[in-house]
């Protein structure tokens, strides 16, 4: 499927399973996609969905290379795992763990894809942003998201931040309680 082969393995890797990486999961080939969980059950409802599923924590660097390792077929990357930031890690460990881990065990690396968010914007008042703006954060969410883009920025893979500016669906935004 992607560049026209069959897949053998995952070529796909989804770090979370937020609501946005949820939806792009259902649209992509199961037999092409491992999807990252924090828990053990996240991972088993995905696996009785026909998901590749594996529990991983990007904190702890030993265990993203042993995943790159075992996954070494990986192509595109989107990782939707807030950056983490608590219990003495820093907000980008997780992100330097996987710029310092695909690029050296995923050999058909092609690219990265990071969910992040306008927050990294600052708050504007209502004016108009474009991507030419300066990211100025004044939030802590939004300099941990700018950090981890940085990191990306910094990796030998390509990469694209996502700067998504809200997510709505069934259950979310505004009014929901």
């Amino acid at each position: 499927l992607l560049n026209g082969e069959t897949m053998t393995e995952p070529r796909i890797a989804l770090l979370g399973t937020g609501y946005t990486l949820e939806r792009v999961a259902e649209r992509l080939p199961r037999e092409a996609t491992i999807v990252i969980a924090r828990s053990a059950e996240r991972v088993s409802a995905l696996q009785e969905q026909g998901f590749t599923a594996e529990q991983l924590n990007i904190a702890d660097l030993v265990q993203v290379q042993k995943f790159f390792s075992r996954y070494s077929q990986i192509e595109v990357l989107v990782d939707g795992i807030p950056p983490l930031g608590m219990d003495g890690v820093t907000a980008d460990q997780g992100a330097r763990n996987i710029a310092i881990a695909a690029p050296a065990l995923c050999s058909k690396q092609r690219r990265i894809l990071y969910i992040s968010t306008t927050g990294v914007y600052g708050e504007e008042n209502g004016a108009w942003v474009t991507e030419d703006r300066v990211a100025t954060p004044r939030t802590k969410k939004g300099t941990y998201r700018l950090v981890c883009e940085q990191v990306y920025r910094a990796s030998p893979i390509p990469c694209c931040m996502l700067r998504v500016p809200a997510i709505y669906g069934q259950g979310r935004g505004i009014g929901q309680g």
